[in-house]
């Protein structure tokens, strides 16, 4: 599974920018919020120049962040349970990528907990309309909305396609 997403997710980045940062040597850059690719900010002319590599050196950001995984947005009915569990919730994908999958759904499913999901795959990753998968995943993050639902992000550990019908 990780070789066809990652295949997918190589592909060239559409790049969004997080606000310019600065290296504890003075050098100006953005860092791409999709990919994580860094390149140089001019303030004087607020352009972006050319790529650079600011990881060999001591850089000033935020403790703990990194670039999140390139998403394909994808509102697709979902249905999803615990591991083992005998009832499905049903749920909206929002997005998928390489590393996992963000819906929302009307039952809370704690971080941690092994799940089970069935949805449509995008065409984009599986090459074929409509194929359903049965995916299973780790909970990696639950937050409630106001509105009584939940956005819920699961970790994929494998999936295998379901038969037509």
């Amino acid at each position: 599974m990780s070789d066809l997403l990652s295949s997918l997710f190589t592909r060239t980045c559409s790049h969004q920018f997080t606000w310019p940062r600065r290296t504890s040597d003075g050098i100006v850059y953005q860092v791409c919020t999709m990919c994580g690719d860094c390149f140089r900010y001019h303030w004087d002319t607020m352009s972006r120049g050319e790529r650079i590599d600011v990881a060999a050196g001591p850089v000033m950001t935020r403790s703990g962040w990194h670039p999140r995984a390139r998403r394909i947005r994808w509102r697709k009915p979902l249905l999803y349970r615990e591991s083992g569990a005998t009832e499905w919730s049903a749920g909206t994908v929002e997005n998928i990528s390489e590393s996992g999958v963000s819906f929302g759904g009307e039952q809370l499913v704690a971080e941690g907990i092994e799940l089970e999901m069935i949805f449509v795959m995008p065409q984009e990753i599986t090459s074929q309309t409509n194929s359903r998968v049965f995916c299973r995943g780790e909970v990696a993050r639950a937050i409630a909305e106001k509105s009584g639902k939940y956005v819920i992000a699961a970790a994929m550990s494998g999936y295998s396609f379901l038969p037509d019908g």
